[in-house]
């Protein structure tokens, strides 16, 4: 968290059957709006927590590419 800041935009990606994905959801959300973070969430349907299946980590990838080419292009 140390390494988060507002001149930052964050992604972080999260399988919705990973059993930690909705307490850490709900910490880093009330973490970021207190602290004014540029952070985004994504969730993946179905997936783990290390997006085991080619599919999930195939939209990981996707979700990664499309942030980084917004953050870019702003």
């Amino acid at each position: 968290l140390r390494h988060l800041s507002a001149r930052t935009p964050t992604l972080m990606v999260y399988g919705d059957r990973d059993p930690e994905s909705q307490a850490s959801l709900k910490y880093y959300r009330e973490y970021a709006t207190a602290a004014a973070l540029p952070l985004e969430f994504f969730v993946i349907p179905g997936a783990d927590h290390n997006f085991s299946s080619q599919n999930w980590s195939d939209c990981a990838c996707r979700a990664a590419i499309d942030f980084l080419g917004a953050v870019h292009n702003d």
